[in-house]
């Protein structure tokens, strides 16, 4: 982790914390066992259930870009709100038709009810956005099901790493209930922790730098 403190130096704000890095070069079946027994007990079940996973590197444009749209609206559906800015969303859908990135999908038949976007930097890949259809989380838990099988195809894509997200303890401030719920699944990957530092510059100040 060779000069990982570079930027520190010109940074007047900056947080540490911890994110879950999942090591795809383990034996999968390595990867599976060190997940919680919860979690394997569930994508188990689930997986009798009959959901179908799809990638986004696997379709064409056009079926890519009907995706998309259905990931969007599940967004807005599922917070009441819009979620991030237009300019965002474009940034994430260019990346798809560039395969600089991928969206996958838990299916219910002919149904979206889970999506997972997840962004590529060489062989590192990361989680962007998640939403479910609440409708079917009870009886599906399909999270389960999509982030297990997205691991899978990452690591038979070649992936060496995936950072699933950032982990929270129950202290920290300004951090809801939500977030620390999800970041207690996420840590049931089995995925380890490793420190993760954001540095913030404003404009003018990343300007007088180059």
């Amino acid at each position: 982790m060779d000069n990982f403190f570079e930027h520190y130096q010109f940074s007047k704000i900056h947080n540490i914390g911890n994110t879950l890095i999942l090591n795809l070069q383990e034996n999968e079946i390595d990867i599976f066992d060190n997940m919680s027994k919860y979690h394997k007990k569930n994508i188990k079940k689930i997986g009798a259930k009959t959901l179908n996973f799809v990638n986004s590197l696997d379709i064409d444009e056009f079926k890519i870009q009907q995706l998309f749209d259905n990931f969007k609206k599940q967004h807005f559906l599922t917070a009441k709100k819009i979620t991030r800015p237009k300019k965002t969303w474009d940034l994430m859908l260019e990346c798809l038709k560039n395969k600089n990135s991928c969206l996958t999908v838990a299916k219910l038949g002919e149904k979206n009810i889970s999506f997972l976007y997840v962004g590529f930097n060489e062989y590192f890949a990361f989680g962007w956005s998640q939403v479910n259809d609440k409708t079917y989380e009870k009886e599906y838990m399909p999270r389960h099901f999509l982030e297990w099988e997205t691991i899978k195809y990452l690591k038979n894509k070649g992936f060496k790493y995936y950072d699933i997200g950032e982990s929270y303890a129950w202290h920290q401030k300004d951090i809801s209930d939500k977030q620390y719920s999800i970041s207690d699944f996420k840590k049931k990957f089995g995925a380890k922790l490793l420190p993760k530092f954001v540095y913030k510059l404003k404009i003018n100040e990343i300007n007088n730098l180059i």
